[in-house]
């Protein structure tokens, strides 16, 4: 028996009225050997900078065909940052389907990328500078 499109809408827009809490739930997470994934990591990105102002957050979306460890492209990008004098950075962590891993750099006020890794790199300087600027401005 097919069901036709209005009345799929329908359905859907019934359930979100009575269920507002499961269609609307925080992301849900879970936890590997050593990393926390979880569903959403720009939107845990970003509300950890509201929360940290002094922080830089870079969420990781894991691709599938990705061989670099997660433990690598956090040593990596920390030290980059550290050489551009950020050491306050926060990763987190999501699944990011089929294709590379990406990463994207998130301040109070700006968000970059998402970047593959071989050019994620290139944008290290960028995103520590406006982190600076805004932290000097007091713009956070």
């Amino acid at each position: 028996m097919a069901i036709s499109l209005k009345t799929r809408f329908g359905i859907l827009a019934t359930a979100m009225l009575l269920l507002p809490s499961v269609v609307f739930a925080e992301p849900a997470s879970f936890t590997t050997a050593t990393t926390t994934i979880l569903n959403d990591a720009d939107r845990a990105a970003v509300q950890w900078v509201d929360a940290n102002p002094n922080t830089l957050a870079v969420p990781v979306h894991i691709g599938q065909n990705t061989k670099v460890p997660t433990k690598t492209v956090v040593k990596v990008l920390r030290k980059d940052f550290e050489a551009q004098g950020i050491t306050n950075v926060r990763f987190f962590y999501e699944k990011g389907g089929s294709g590379d891993t990406t990463v994207a750099y998130v301040t109070r006020n700006h968000v970059w990328g998402p970047y593959a890794l071989g050019r994620a790199r290139d944008f290290v300087t960028e995103a520590a500078k406006q982190h600076k600027f805004e932290m000097k401005r007091e713009l956070n």
